[in-house]
């Protein structure tokens, strides 16, 4: 058995003894006479981390045999040939090698395969794994521990279902993992940073640093997968290593859904090669833009009016003409009709009374719009603005209507020229709703050549957060809303979303995140506030979502004039900014945001978006740039020193 396949500078190549997988910044040998997956050389940048010391499979599943499970009856043994081929322009990837390699046990009728892909221009190899069974997993499972816990029978590696693992090299060690908080409707604080003391724990997060200690180079672990907190994962962790060995868990995949002949299969886990852990962001961000592409007009300045408080009340043909030419009159690309245009009552329906949803629930309610979307559809043309439409899809049912659901949204595509669909309610219950809500958002991409993009809210439920499902969308980040008390978490202020973007953006892209711009005008004039957000202007407000997605969050029709204004010179000014950063790497920049901060977003294009907050008590910054000049905004620069009033905000071209 051999082979060789080059995608220069990747490249393939394997014989009976040895899978060599590279492609100049990863290199992963991987051992076959074991008959399974056990690599015995990882590295980054050609420095080693992994130990050649290595007894065990390099994945595994809850309660299956694997090939180091002591049992003389059962054998592994690697099933056909390895397959590799070249993909050079994927849908929704970037260029790679991809390689299948099988291994089967006869007395499980059990076959794992693992599936590598080794990117071309990216500094990244990524790994999943099928899994086909005969047997249900050997062992007992249940969310009590009396049965479900590690003893001498059941020891915790069988427990557990490792998507890729490797021996760790005695010169590396673990830095942190950072775990990410989705139902963003709860909290504010959506990055955290677990630290390791040793290599030796568990760890929660979709991120784990490695690093050398004798230099910086520095391997990212990557789970493209939801939330810890959201998964169906049996482990309560994502991260293990006992001081020795390092496991990659996260299959989303329960014992019970591995039942008999079914294929199940794992979410990705990405290893990227890091030259410092400084270079984290830009590394990070580069793989994630390659892997999850996306074009500049899907980053479109989008009008969603549910941030009014009002929608539902408001909802009628003649309401709608008046949104679409205000959204139209204030340079917004894209008016997005939320909950409220459909025959079924709303969200509130399925979240609280669990309605079995069946498709008329989705057809448009005459009672409101008698004529139907063509008016709206007419009024968008004329409105220089595209149509965008808020649907939940049937999760009480784990979207097995999801070819009709598919083809009522293509139908409203191709009739009346929707562009984007948001996508709510969502609930990852179990693989199959994970399996048929992908099939839809698959379906709707592919058929409508790419024209019909979503938003995916991650504001509640079981919701595929921030590095999953990224092939079909954006992500709607959170609700905030401008008229409730600021003691509610969800209340809107600026430097709770400038706090959340800021931090968001070391790991995650600006560019896929939709930020919320409301209203001051939807501030009831009876409330009362501790921390006022008309502290900030609303010129402020707007800046904060310039290097992102801009998400008008209210009624446009029915702001005032002033505020109209704004919005118009803010959207001409995203336009002209998004043309320069959007390709380009989007960092944080300054100190966290805290009410008290210089702080802001870098983009390697050249532009800094830089905000002085309200209770900053430096009038002045010194920039790592010269020659420098303000492009938008207030300041006054001289040489490379900023100078800024409180609560404002400046771009910086460098």
């Amino acid at each position: 058995m051999k082979g060789l396949v080059h995608f220069d500078p990747a490249f393939v190549q394997w014989d009976d003894e040895n899978l060599i997988m590279d492609n100049g910044i990863i290199r992963r040998v991987i051992d076959l006479t074991g008959n399974c997956s056990l690599t015995r050389s990882l590295c980054a940048l050609n420095k080693e981390f992994a130990s050649p010391e290595n007894t065990g499979c390099d994945c595994s599943f809850f309660g299956i045999n694997s090939p180091d499970r002591k049992n003389a009856d059962t054998s592994w043994k690697l099933n056909g040939e390895i397959c590799a081929r070249i993909i050079d322009d994927p849908d929704f990837d970037a260029p790679h090698i991809e390689v299948k390699l099988s291994f089967i046990e006869e007395y499980q009728q059990a076959e794992f395969t693992r599936i590598f892909r080794i990117y071309r221009e990216l500094p990244a190899i990524s790994v999943q794994n099928t899994l086909v069974s005969g047997s249900i997993p050997n062992c007992y499972w249940t969310s009590r521990e009396e049965l479900s816990r590690a003893d001498e029978r059941f020891p915790e590696s069988y427990l557990e279902s490792a998507v890729d693992s490797f021996a760790l090299d005695p010169d590396c060690e673990l830095q942190y993992s950072v775990e990410f908080r989705g139902r963003t409707d709860y909290c504010n604080d959506l990055v955290i940073r677990h630290y390791a003391a040793g290599n030796t724990g568990k760890f929660n997060g979709n991120l784990m640093l490695i690093s050398r200690k004798d230099s910086g180079t520095s391997l990212l672990i990557l789970q493209e997968a939801p939330p810890s907190a959201e998964r169906r994962d049996f482990e309560k962790y994502d991260f293990r290593c006992d001081g020795k060995k390092f496991h990659s868990c996260c299959w989303g995949v329960t014992p019970g859904e591995l039942t008999c002949k079914r294929s199940v299969q794992s979410y990705r886990t990405t290893l990227i090669g890091l030259d410092s852990p400084e270079n984290l962001t830009p590394e990070l961000h580069r793989y994630l833009a390659g892997r999850f592409p996306m074009e500049e007009k899907e980053a479109a300045i989008l009008v969603n009016p549910w941030g009014c408080g009002k929608f539902p009340q408001l909802t009628g043909e003649k309401f709608l003409l008046d949104e679409i030419g205000a959204a139209g009159d204030i340079g917004a690309e894209i008016y997005q009709i939320d909950d409220s245009w459909q025959q079924g009552k709303g969200l509130a329906e399925l979240a609280f009374n669990n309605l079995a949803v069946n498709m008329d629930f989705w057809k448009i309610n005459y009672d409101r719009l008698p004529d139907g979307f063509a008016p709206l559809s007419d009024a968008a043309e004329k409105a220089g603005v595209k149509l965008g439409l808020w649907c939940a899809p049937s999760y009480p049912r784990m979207y097995r209507d999801h070819q009709e659901f598919a083809e009522l949204l293509l139908d409203y595509h191709r009739q009346y020229g929707f562009a984007t669909i948001k996508i709510d309610g969502v609930r990852l219950q179990s693989l199959e709703a994970q399996e048929n809500l992908e099939k839809l958002l698959l379906e709707v991409r592919q058929k409508s050549d790419k024209k019909l993009f979503f938003n995916l809210d991650t504001t509640n439920g079981q919701r595929p957060g921030y590095f999953y499902f990224l092939e079909y969308g954006n992500i709607f980040l959170e609700n905030r809303y401008c008229y409730l008390n600021d003691n509610q978490t969800v209340a809107y202020h600026p430097e709770k979303t400038l706090r959340n973007l800021w931090h968001l953006s070391h790991y995650v892209r600006p560019q896929t995140l939709q930020i919320e711009i409301p209203a001051p005008d939807d501030i009831p004039d009876d409330r009362k506030f501790e921390y006022d957000p008309r502290d900030y202007s609303f010129d402020y407000w707007c800046a904060l979502a310039l290097f992102a997605n801009m998400l008008i969050w209210t009624s446009p029709s029915r702001i005032c004039a002033e505020n109209r204004a704004v919005l118009k010179k803010m959207t001409a000014l995203g336009k002209e900014v998004r043309k320069a950063v959007f390709n380009s790497v989007i960092s944080p920049f300054g100190s966290a945001p805290d009410g008290k901060s210089f702080t802001g977003l870098n983009s390697d294009a050249g532009y800094l978006l830089i905000f002085r907050e309200k209770g900053c008590v430096e009038k002045s910054s010194v920039l790592p740039y010269g020659n420098a000049s303000i492009f938008a905004g207030t300041g006054e620069l001289k040489g490379n020193i900023l100078t800024m009033p409180q609560a404002a905000w400046c771009i910086i071209k460098y």
